[in-house]
């Protein structure tokens, strides 16, 4: 083997090891996309964008970290009334219900279910178009409440 065919060799399986090393942290985030939310005091925030029924339903289940994006901002093409619940989910979640225009609905904070079965459903005041879900306490760090106007975009 020459000497050239041996770096050539090497090189090609540290390209494969390193295109096969995926953090394991954004893999349960893989299938969903991003946003910038801006908040009424200027502030933005990275979301993961749920805007598929397959993505609203995995939603921050199973999650341990956000990794580095600040929560995840659930879309819907038309008002809805869906209700939230925290099957599967291993953390605290704040969550605000949002009209089409961005005006704040409703915030509340999701604690974990004790059990599968006994999850406690969150349903909003009024029909909504966005949902937005972030770790407890990050909205009254952030000010978030009734009635601010979030952009979304």
């Amino acid at each position: 083997m020459t000497k050239l065919y041996r770096v050539l060799t090497l090189a090609l399986l540290v390209s494969l090891l390193s295109a096969c090393n995926t953090d394991k942290n954004d893999a349960p985030f893989a299938r969903f996309g991003t946003s910038k939310v801006t908040l009424a005091g200027g502030r933005t925030l990275s979301v993961l964008v749920a805007d598929t029924d397959s993505l609203r339903q995995q939603g921050l289940s199973g999650v341990t970290e956000l990794s580095g994006y600040d929560g995840m901002l659930f879309t819907f093409q038309a008002d809805t009334g869906t209700e939230f619940w925290m099957k599967d989910t291993k953390i605290p979640l704040d969550l605000a219900f949002l009209g089409a225009d961005g005006t704040v609905l409703q915030t509340l904070t999701m604690p974990i279910c004790a059990t599968n079965d006994q999850c406690q459903r969150y349903g909003p005041p009024s029909p909504y178009r966005y949902a937005l879900e972030a770790p407890a306490g990050s909205f009254s760090g952030w000010s978030v409440s009734e009635g601010n106007h979030l952009i979304i975009g």
